[in-house]
């Protein structure tokens, strides 16, 4: 007999009893929050069509970055302009430009230097070209439906600029009061000068005078936000532009912090700008591209990214620029180097090429000495043609994705708004599922070609829109019980109607998912 004021023992086998409860309860909550989380995308999606805020361009543009001097072995304006009409036809919306200002001649990097050491912020390097030739080359850019950004190096200039000599206050010093920074070749903004912030506003509208459509601001997490919103304020009046900031990534965002240096985070930086760089996951995804850390982990920071960064907020997605490693030669595989290049374009935000990746190069991008890319065959620029074009397509324009699994391969879905369809017998008549994307991305470290993941749609044959440059036989693929018959070497990505038949959002730890589920 057990007295009421003694509790009962503990058993392993009431333990398992109580445990096998909770997760048959867990599992039902599981399914009932899979039903509310699909009909919440659907609404959410069908929210977004028509928006009218003027920006809703921002996360389906296409960048192609440019450093002039190697794009070719002449490294001049007009033949980027000769250029320009296979990177329109690659679906591209902005052309921007690496600095194309004369450099500094003082402490220089290597034997030409680094257009980030700037002597004249309103003039061109004499190598690339004149001015006219310049603004030709920008009136081409805008024949073409395109628009041109431009490297802004506001955190420095060179050493020799007229700058330092003509008002030495506007920089930082050391104990010697010499203009100082971590880089040779430059010095630092101090910005502490009202003259000093007119006068870079002035540059800007200097350039937009010249047919510049946008800016990629240059380390701006070092820059004050105050200047910035300052400088956005009064170019804005010129005209609509483009605003792309280089945040840093964590790692150096603390150690400035700890410095007691300027360090806006991504959150801050989106008070002014309309895109910033995905450095804040950059680390963590080269460390899933070696392998020594699992895909998932990277998912759900993805995730995370929905709740520590404003509503609106618009990444630009990419594998590769001037200052990192090329994707192929990051990637432990040339399959892994066109997954990964795959998802960059299919996730949400902008995406960004980098001329040479339509010849899968190897070589990082030379900013010291001349070293021209070596155009040939560009066996890649058709794939980057198809991923380009998925940024404008109706399901992730007016839908929402909805990252899936991250093993054996990476899935993910954008879903489209339901169908409203009218009845012929005026009753009312619910919505239908919009269909939408599916797309499955081979992002394993290893050469094996896993077998094929859950595929959550109806059994039938499915065009990829994205063609897969080493295996033709990847146009249409057949869905049978779930499953692909061929196994998926890179990625595809496959257009549905209707519905997914089954696919729980990937679960993380990092959201509340109790506190998701009272939403809805």
């Amino acid at each position: 007999m057990q007295c009421a004021n003694v509790k009962p023992r503990w058993s392993h086998a009431s333990a398992r009893a109580r445990h096998g409860v909770r997760k048959g309860r867990k599992e039902d909550e599981r399914k009932l929050w899979h039903r509310k989380w699909l009909g919440a995308l659907r609404r959410k999606a069908a929210g977004r069509v028509g928006a009218t805020d003027g920006r809703s361009e921002l996360p389906t543009l296409v960048l192609y970055e440019v450093f002039v001097r190697n794009h070719s072995e002449e490294g001049t304006f007009e033949m980027v302009r000769k250029d320009l009409e296979r990177i329109h036809s690659m679906g591209v919306d902005v052309l921007w430009l690496m600095p194309h200002y004369p450099i500094g001649k003082e402490e220089r990097k290597g034997s030409l230097g680094s257009p980030y050491s700037i002597m004249d912020y309103k003039a061109c390097e004499g190598s690339l070209g004149t001015l006219q030739d310049f603004e030709r080359l920008a009136n081409k850019v805008h024949e073409l439906g395109m628009r041109l950004m431009i490297d802004i190096v506001f955190n420095h200039t060179s050493r020799d600029s007229a700058f330092v000599k003509e008002h030495p206050e506007w920089y930082k010093r050391d104990i010697f009061d010499r203009p100082t920074s971590p880089w040779d070749d430059v010095a630092d903004f101090n910005y502490e000068e009202p003259a000093q912030w007119d006068a870079l506003i002035d540059v800007l509208k200097f350039w937009v005078s010249k047919g510049v459509d946008g800016f990629r601001c240059d380390v701006a997490s070092m820059v004050p936000l105050g200047f910035w919103q300052k400088a956005r304020e009064e170019v804005d009046k010129e005209g609509n532009m483009i605003w792309l900031a280089e945040s840093v990534d964590s790692t150096f965002l603390s150690a400035l912090r700890r410095a007691n240096q300027t360090a806006l985070c991504d959150a801050e930086l989106m008070q002014v700008f309309d895109l910033t760089y995905d450095y804040d996951l950059w680390n963590l995804w080269c460390a899933v591209v070696a392998g020594t850390e699992p895909v998932h982990r990277f998912l759900e920071m993805l995730q995370f990214q929905e709740v520590y960064l404003p509503a609106k907020a618009v990444k630009l997605r990419f594998v590769e620029n001037h200052d990192q490693t090329r994707i192929m030669a990051r990637a432990q595989s040339k399959h892994q180097a066109v997954a990964w290049t795959a998802f960059a374009a299919f996730n949400k935000g902008a995406f960004l090429i980098h001329a040479g990746q339509e010849e899968g190069m190897q070589k990082a991008t030379e900013l010291f000495e001349k070293d021209p890319i070596p155009w040939s065959s560009r066996p890649y620029q058709g794939f980057l043609s198809k991923l380009a074009s998925l940024k404008k397509m109706k399901e992730v324009t007016d839908g929402e994705l909805v990252l899936i699994s991250g093993a054996p391969v990476l899935v993910a879905a954008w879903i489209a708004p339901p169908v409203h369809e009218p009845s012929p017998s005026g009753r009312l008549q619910l919505p239908k599922p919009g269909g939408g994307l599916l797309g499955l991305f081979n992002v394993g470290v290893c050469d094996e070609v896993p077998e094929s993941p859950d595929i959550p749609l109806e059994d039938g044959n499915y065009h990829n829109i994205i063609a897969d440059p080493q295996a033709e036989d990847m146009n249409t693929l057949q869905v049978t019980s779930g499953k692909i018959s061929v196994p998926i070497r890179t990625a595809v990505v496959l257009h549905f109607e209707g519905d997914l038949t089954s696919a729980t959002p990937l679960y993380s730890n990092l959201l509340d998912f109790q506190a998701a589920r009272s939403v809805f």
